[in-house]
């Protein structure tokens, strides 16, 4: 390996020092860099199909003919990739590394919007029934496609509580169906069997999380139909059997 690219080296100095033009022209012209293999990595929602497509890089073509900031900037128009990169292995190959959004929830409005964390949209579908990502419910975002950035106030609170929802385990354990700010500064979480329904505060997420854990013992056994943690010195318990009763003591 190391004598093949001393050999490239020798080559390219030689064919800079026959002039700077005609040394140019024959490495673009030469079948000795003609491009034999291309390899894409890093893929797995994008294919491999799509992105050569879209890299305009063919087998046969001249690996000093392409320019790599054109190729980056053609591939990242894409929705899924987030970060590209592309080099020439001379004499003969191609390398392009690719990392993917990550799908992270649904937004909901006049369609279902598959976003990343940052709010960049991956695709646009119909509303389904049970989607398999916690659905972020804002009537703002309207008429959107794929690649548009969703950074309204009712998906950064959306992210916000998913966000702190991952670090108490809360979507794991229980199952986030639909996050939507409530009248006020409330966030109303359903889950996904349907039973509880959490409000909490906006502003003040990560005591409401306090709040609920420190209540287990309470509610356990419990047949309990809302859970309001938006309050600041109390936590409202409405039961099945409709009966409601406030809790101050969290500890």
């Amino acid at each position: 390996m190391r004598i093949i690219k001393l050999s490239l080296f020798l080559i390219l100095i030689c064919a800079f020092g026959l002039g700077g033009h005609a040394g140019w022209t024959w490495l673009a012209t030469s079948d000795s860099f003609s491009v034999r293999a291309i390899h894409v990595e890093g893929n797995m929602a994008v294919s491999e199909k799509d992105i050569l497509k879209r890299a305009e890089v063919k087998k046969g073509e001249n690996i000093f003919q392409f320019h790599i900031k054109e190729i980056c900037l053609r591939l990242m128009k894409h929705p899924w990739i987030k970060e590209v990169s592309v080099e020439r292995g001379l004499p003969d190959t191609v390398f392009i590394q690719v990392v993917e959004r990550v799908p992270f929830a649904i937004v909901s409005s006049d369609n279902h919007y598959l976003v990343d964390r940052d709010g960049f949209i991956l695709s646009v579908r119909k509303p389904v029934k049970n989607p398999h990502l916690p659905v972020i419910i804002d009537k703002k975002a309207i008429n959107m496609i794929a690649g548009e950035r969703i950074t309204n106030n009712v998906y950064v609170t959306g992210r916000e509580f998913l966000s702190m929802a991952a670090q108490y385990a809360f979507n794991e354990e229980r199952g986030i169906r639909t996050i939507k700010l409530d009248k006020g500064n409330k966030i109303l979480t359903e889950m996904r069997d349907k039973r509880i329904l959490f409000f909490f505060d906006k502003y003040h997420i990560a005591e409401g999380f306090e709040k609920l854990y420190g209540m287990e013992k309470i509610l356990a056994g419990k047949e309990v139909k809302k859970i309001d943690l938006s309050y600041r010195d109390q936590v409202v318990i409405t039961y099945a059997c409709g009966k409601k009763r406030s809790q101050c003591n969290f500890s």
